[in-house]
């Protein structure tokens, strides 16, 4: 007997109940009738070496490790990404006409359905041959731990005897005869079992009409229809599939047919099998899977090697009972096309006359597909990237927050919204400090007119001031590039206005009330920043004194760059700022500010995906700050300050907070030094976050969600807390500057190792 060949069909006489086949033990045939063909062998399949221990695929499986790597069928593909997920074909009905099945071999305990039958005689389902054997087992064998496992392990196996009787004894001859009015009533009788897919590892000369309307009526049914290509690709028939196969795909409407191909050879795993019919005109119902040396027990229960499109064939219906257990909401033709379009491309670039949509994939299959959204909804919501948390909130959404997704198919899946969020870049304030240090800086003071720029030593725009410009040399003048500028112009003795160029409204408030900046490098004050790095276009401030109390009212535009401007969205924002001060004890002063900060397209310059939240409108942000800076006599000084913040977007709210505390030595140890120290929090979120309406059950039978409101808490694990030291003094002409900090749980994470710097400056010419 011949196991591994395909013996074209016998001269048969073609009578109103159709032709008759020959079985092609793996799979597909040709020729038609005529004078008596021979059979085309192929080799016999070998015994099956005992599995050796295999190391555990990660994550452990919910199979047994040896036996998963035994099961090539399932193993080249892919099937574990599945099985992880819980996919295991249970609760579905994998129809396979052939030779039958001996139902006492352990692989198939509580595999075979009752509804299984001999549509031919009444010789029961057991196997003569070992052909529908090892073809079901390759479908839906157990995962018992005991030589190999079926793709689709849990599947229910409707096995379905439709071979002539007593023709499977022949030696050399055609092996195992298969009459379209048989197979025809096995797809009936498939039908009313309820059956999803319909194997046939079968192959021969053109299908009647007879079986084709039976086909019909399953495709109709939404069944899907696997029928090998067969067994003749070292042969010039071999270049398109069996008339068989052709027929059957070419005739049979409803997008739910797919003729298998087989891949694998001595040497490729993954290249076209020697035996195997190409896809050639059949290539749009063309799909390859591993069909050769497969392991599988005959009738016998003894394990062999098998190869064939016959065992190719039975690995995609498994593939079919997985998607259709997984998403019980799919059609067969929705599962056809996921089949094809998740294929793992082989061969020439897209469908191809040898691989057809190539080689399958499961683990591409089960994966969403095309444009994910939030469940129930048309929002789109990406995969990978749903936005970037502001840096305020560091490590914040650190748990798990489950949502549901859908694909292009309506496929549900569960989906952890937090893994697609990502944190904001670490900040280096040391180095971002230092990084103007090149530059320089120009004052002029004309009486009502003052001007301060910071100049860059190199080529680029250059902007004239007049009377500044004529105190730098040629050079200078050629090379300088604005950095940063602003001009103050007293309007009576109580109102000065001031305009800058890339300055912030806080350093123009700070410079209308004469105050002074600092020499912390990353120690901020409590009052500073927004939480975000801002590219400023412009600023605008004015102050009026009404005798101890002055008024300034200060605005900055400017855009902050996330990726959204590669889409071309500007994620522009405005600050509008008033700050009160009064005198206090001799030099002191005390500042209570309001501010309402207004951004485009960010979130404290985070972002979000319109499916968190983001509904278009930005978000806008209310400060207080109040700091308070006393001499306190001997040199010593103390400086307080605070903010207070609350922000509130289209998907939620929350509040955030910054605090530092300085106190400074003047004339320690010379006349012009001063020693300081400052201990700061940058800015946090203290409390609040998102809070969505998202779909928490799904319906697969409406395609329905059930939604309800879910809170992911942006408060961070740690708190990042600086403190500085810093001493400056006059030395050569110059001034040298020492600085070192040190930054406990960087960006508020808990985890996050500590940070230690420190800076020596000198700078000549002051």
């Amino acid at each position: 007997m011949i196991r591994n060949g395909l013996a074209r069909p016998t001269a048969k006489t073609m009578t109103a109940v159709g032709a008759a086949l020959a079985l092609a033990a793996c799979g597909g045939g040709g020729g038609g009738g005529g004078s008596s063909p021979r059979p085309l062998p192929t080799p016999t399949p070998t015994p099956a070496p005992a599995p050796a221990p295999a190391p555990a695929p990660t994550p452990t499986p919910v199979v047994n490790a040896a036996e998963y790597e035994s099961s090539i069928a399932a193993l080249q593909a892919n099937a574990l990404a599945a099985y992880n997920e819980g996919y295991t074909g249970a609760g579905i009905k994998l129809a396979v006409i052939d030779t039958g099945i001996n139902p006492s071999l352990s692989a198939f305990t509580g595999r075979i359905s009752p509804t299984s039958a001999d549509v031919v005689a009444s010789r029961g389902i057991s196997d003569d041959d070992g052909h529908g054997t090892a073809v079901s087992a390759v479908a839906a064998a157990n995962a018992d731990g005991n030589d190999m496992l079926g793709v689709a392990f849990e599947a229910s196996i409707v096995s379905l005897r439709a071979d002539e009787v007593d023709s499977c004894t022949g030696e050399g001859e055609a092996d195992c005869e298969f009459f379209d009015r048989h197979i025809a009533a096995g797809v009936d009788r498939a039908v009313l079992a309820g059956a999803s897919v319909i194997n046939m590892s079968l192959g021969g000369g053109g299908a009647s009409s007879q079986l084709i309307a039976s086909l019909q009526a399953a495709a109709d049914a939404g069944i899907v229809l696997v029928v090998s290509a067969g067994n003749e690709g070292d042969t010039p028939e071999g270049v398109n599939p069996n008339q068989f196969a052709l027929d059957i795909a070419q005739q049979v409407t409803g997008g739910v047919v797919i003729i298998a191909g087989s891949v694998g050879t001595a040497s490729d795993p993954i290249m076209i099998s020697d035996f195997s019919n190409r896809a050639g005109t059949g290539r749009n119902f063309y799909l390859t899977a591993r069909g050769y040396r497969v392991q599988a027990p005959d009738n016998t229960g003894t394990q062999f090697l098998w190869s064939g499109t016959s065992f190719s064939a039975p690995a995609i219906s498994g593939a079919v009972a997985l998607l259709a257990q997984a998403f019980p909401n799919l059609t067969g033709a929705e599962i056809v096309d996921i089949l094809f379009t998740s294929a793992a491309d082989r061969g020439d670039l897209g469908i191809d006359s040898v691989y057809g949509h190539g080689e399958l994939d499961i683990g591409a299959a089960i994966a969403p597909a095309g444009t994910t959204s939030v469940a129930g909804t048309k929002t789109a919501i990406s995969l990978a990237d749903n936005g970037e948390l502001p840096a305020a909130a560091g490590d914040a959404a650190r748990h798990a927050m489950s949502t549901i997704i859908t694909d292009r198919y309506d496929r549900a899946y569960a989906f952890d919204v937090n893994s697609t969020l990502s944190r904001a870049a670490g900040r280096q304030p040391l180095h971002q400090s230092l990084t103007g240090s090149t530059l320089r800086h120009n004052n002029l003071d004309l009486g009502k007119v003052a001007f301060s720029v910071s100049i860059a030593p190199e080529g680029g725009s250059r902007v004239n001031f007049g009377p500044l410009f004529e105190q730098m040399g040629n050079v200078d003048r050629e090379q300088a590039r604005l950095i940063t500028g602003s001009v103050i112009a007293r309007i009576d003795p109580e109102t000065r206005v001031a305009f800058g160029f890339s300055e912030s409204a806080s350093t123009l408030t700070d410079r209308l009330t004469g105050d002074h900046g600092t020499a912390f490098l990353v120690a901020k004050d409590g009052q500073n920043g927004t939480g975000f790095t801002a590219s400023r276009d412009h600023s605008f401030g004015v102050r009026r004194d009404f005798g101890p109390v002055g008024v300034t009212v200060a605005s900055e535009a400017g855009s902050r760059w996330t990726s959204l401007a590669e889409n071309g969205r500007d994620a522009r924002y405005r600050l509008d700022a008033v700050t009160l001060d009064r005198k206090l004890f001799g030099e002191g002063r005390v500042r209570l500010g309001l501010s309402l900060l207004d951004e485009r397209e960010t979130l404290l310059g985070g972002r979000l995906s319109p499916a968190l939240g983001d509904d278009g409108k930005g978000s806008q942000t209310r400060f207080i700050d109040l700091s308070v800076n006393q001499p306190l006599g001997g040199g010593f000084a103390l400086g307080l300050s605070a903010r207070r913040g609350w922000t509130e977007f289209g998907g939620g709210a929350f509040r955030t907070g910054a605090y530092s505390i300085d106190v400074r030595r003047d004339r320690l140890l010379t006349a012009d030094d001063r020693l300081a120290f400052r201990l700061s929090q940058p800015l946090r979120v203290e409390s609040g976050g998102l809070d969505l309406y998202l779909p928490q059950a799904w319906d697969w039978r409406t395609e329905s969600a059930t939604m309800g409101w879910q809170q992911l808490s942006l408060v961070p694990s740690g708190r990042e807390l600086v403190g500085e030291v810093a001493y400056g003094r006059g030395l050569l002409g110059g001034r040298l500057d020492l600085n070192a900090y040190y930054r406990h749980q960087p960006q508020h994470i808990a985890t996050a190792d500590g940070d230690v710097g420190a800076a020596i400056r000198f700078t000549l010419g002051l």
